[in-house]
């Protein structure tokens, strides 16, 4: 027998997945900025600014090595 999802299920569903999806995006551009920091600084092996590749492997590596966690009581 197929559990279909009441109105209230579908609504704490959404909230988690939008609060799940905002953590993603501060991590993300947390990531992002501490790499476009260190290009700029001097600190890292690449001779200008962020390249399309770059931003790829940032976020294949924040997707691959992220966590998600929900704090239903925040």
């Amino acid at each position: 027998m197929a559990t279909v999802m009441n109105e209230d299920q579908k609504r704490i569903l959404a909230e988690a997945l939008i609060e799940a999806f905002e953590i993603i995006e501060r991590n993300l551009l947390k990531v992002i900025d501490e790499k476009f920091d260190a290009v700029m600084d001097g600190k890292d092996e690449a001779d200008s600014a962020l390249t399309e590749d770059d931003v790829h492997t940032i976020v294949r590596d924040m997707i691959n090595g992220g966590e998600i966690t929900v704090d239903i009581n925040a």
